[in-house]
């Protein structure tokens, strides 16, 4: 897990953002501190960076919850990126089976993460570790003005 190369982190962080056609919200220096005094505050977010001849070219992201229903934790996968010159090498392979290390560890007892529908590359690289593909599931997201406008809704 890394310390503070949080320059590194958010400009892999502006790499994805890029990757999915979505505008960076601030420049590197402010993502950099928003994710340092928002993200990384208090042990909220954790990061593994692969490195490549000196060079950051992957993350992943993830964050560790309680379960009350099955009474452990388990690991959120927030984000999983590597950069597109590197993707193929097994990077992502290694830092998910990094973050398999950390949950026998740690004594975690699941691993949840979603991918697109759309994003075909990553959805067999997820088949490929065998995990158990949740269908039964739905995720659902509020955010930006559908956000605001439920808020407003609700007073």
């Amino acid at each position: 897990t890394c310390a503070l190369p949080i320059y590194t982190i958010a400009h892999l962080c502006r790499e994805l953002l890029a990757f999915y056609g979505i505008p960076p919200p601030y420049s590197r220096w402010a993502m950099a501190e928003a994710i340092k005094e928002q993200g990384l505050k208090d042990g909220r977010l954790e990061v593994l960076l692969a490195e490549r001849d000196g060079v950051a070219v992957g993350l992943l992201i993830f964050f560790q919850i309680y379960s009350a229903a099955l009474c452990q934790d388990s690991f959120f996968i927030q984000d999983l990126y590597v950069s597109e010159r590197w993707r193929g090498e097994g990077i992502g392979r290694q830092m998910m089976e990094y973050l398999g290390f950390l949950a026998e560890q740690r004594g975690v007892g699941q691993i949840d993460w979603t991918a697109d529908p759309w994003n075909d590359r990553s959805r067999r690289f997820y088949d490929s570790l065998g995990p158990h593909q949740r269908a039964d599931k739905v995720f659902y997201r509020i955010a930006g003005p559908n956000l605001r406008h439920f808020i407003r809704k609700a007073q």
